[in-house]
């Protein structure tokens, strides 16, 4: 058995799920103000401004969010495709 081999084995490699988590709770955190501060940009942050004017521009909830979205989907898509790729169980087609 070779090296590459055995390291497929021992290491699963969750990292776009890791990605995937980490982006939630930095954006949760900076949303309760816990996380980054605010002369940083973090779309938590942005989300937390918006928050205070959605009853009169709910609509600038739509582009830090829908990013949050968008990126979470293409971690656990980047996930999910290494795992396919790496994973020695599957089968090749």
């Amino acid at each position: 058995m070779n090296v590459q081999a055995q390291s497929r084995d021992r290491l699963p490699l969750p990292t776009g799920n890791l990605l995937a988590i980490a982006l939630l709770a930095e954006a949760a955190l900076s949303f309760l103000s816990l996380g980054v501060q605010p002369p940083a940009a973090s779309w938590g942050g942005m989300l937390a401004r918006a928050y205070n004017y959605i009853e009169l521009a709910p609509e600038q909830m739509y582009a830090p969010g829908f990013a949050i979205l968008v990126t979470a989907l293409a971690f656990n898509a980047l996930g999910e495709s290494m795992r396919v790729a790496l994973d020695p169980t599957m089968k090749r087609r």
